[in-house]
């Protein structure tokens, strides 16, 4: 709710505590305001009352968030800080002038702030969908920002914190060299189309190597899609060979791309994307970070309301260490049900 000022009242504010005048109610909480309304607080000599904001009608999680004031705050930031990527990352593709990684920081610097959580951060994404031709800059920022984030996590120095965030904005960029409706295709890719997507991380690495970035942004930018266990490309490396910049934007970069929104689809649930990590949890990526990551990301959804694939509906209470996608919830009635040991049962989604 917000205080409003009586002079400021219209009919479309719903006043949200009870107004009262030498302790007497003079008007209960609740009540729609009309002229009438306002003339008796005038009468009173009242300034000003408590009503409720659209996000008090919300039923959802993310709607709440969603027409928050501190969301409409961020979302205008991040619009502009998106041109602003945009712009860098187009002057590199097109004009080969060097990313400036003072511009780089300054645009994470005004998304995230020292205070902002990964939950808040996550769910601001969340909410953003891309429009058609910026799907490729939306990628590369938000994967920036969790970057940004998960160093945080890992009590990297500030200096490291912006070494990773930097990986995260560059890590990427040789996909907009290649064409666009291969990179974004909604289906499966050919053979063909999948070779040339490959191709992604050598055409960075060879225009970035010839700029004066650190060696561990250039090794994020060639390695992002290698796996511990030698399963990934472009060169088979596996755990000890992978620079330890090139593991953590992996596990962003997989994140990012199942829980934000695309114009061809709605955000993948959090829940089930940490079961898609988890079925590869000790192969393919490094044990230390992604333990870190699933455990922050999970902890931090403590307190929300989940929908189950049975429709019922259950709170958060304690994540499990040993299936992060399967935590503890209260269910109605007080019942605890511990989701590790009900394979029956799966989050759909977070209400």
């Amino acid at each position: 709710m917000e205080m409003v000022a009586t002079l400021a009242l219209n009919e479309k504010h719903t006043i949200a505590e009870d107004v009262t005048c030498q302790g007497k109610v003079i008007i209960p909480k609740n009540t729609k305001v009309t002229p009438q309304i306002i003339q008796k607080l005038n009468a009173f000599g009242i300034m000003g009352v408590n009503c409720y904001e659209p996000s008090d009608f919300a039923t959802s999680y993310y709607e709440k968030i969603s027409l928050s004031k501190d969301f409409a705050k961020w979302k205008t930031a991040y619009d502009t800080q998106l041109v602003a990527y945009k712009v860098a990352v187009d002057s590199f593709v097109y004009k080969r002038i060097p990313f400036r990684t003072v511009d780089l920081i300054a645009i994470a610097n005004a998304l995230v702030s020292e205070k902002m959580t990964g939950k808040q951060l996550m769910t601001y994404i969340n909410l953003m969908t891309p429009k058609e031709g910026e799907l490729s800059y939306a990628h590369g920022l938000n994967v920036a920002l969790i970057c940004r984030i998960f160093a945080r996590w890992l009590n990297w120095s500030p200096e490291n914190i912006d070494l990773l965030t930097i990986c995260g904005f560059v890590y990427d960029v040789g996909k907009n060299i290649l064409p666009q409706d291969i990179i974004w295709k909604p289906g499966k890719l050919s053979n063909m189309e999948y070779d040339l997507m490959k191709t992604h991380a050598f055409h960075a690495y060879h225009l970035l190597s010839k700029t004066s970035l650190d060696r561990h942004i250039l090794n994020a930018v060639l390695q992002h899609h290698e796996r511990c266990d030698g399963s990934g490309y472009p060169q088979g490396l596996t755990g000890p060979e992978i620079d330890d910049c090139a593991k953590l934007v992996a596990i962003v970069d997989v994140y990012e791309a199942m829980t934000a929104p695309r114009t061809y689809r709605a955000p993948m649930c959090p829940y089930k994307a940490m079961a898609i990590l988890e079925q590869d949890f000790y192969q393919k990526y490094d044990i230390k970070f992604i333990q870190t990551f699933m455990q922050h990301i999970s902890d931090e959804l403590i307190g929300n309301m989940v929908r189950l694939n049975t429709g019922d509906v259950g709170e958060v209470i304690m994540t499990n260490r040993n299936a992060y996608s399967k935590p503890l919830l209260r269910m109605d009635g007080g019942m605890v049900l511990d989701l590790s040991k009900s394979p029956q049962f799966a989050i759909e989604e977070i209400v």
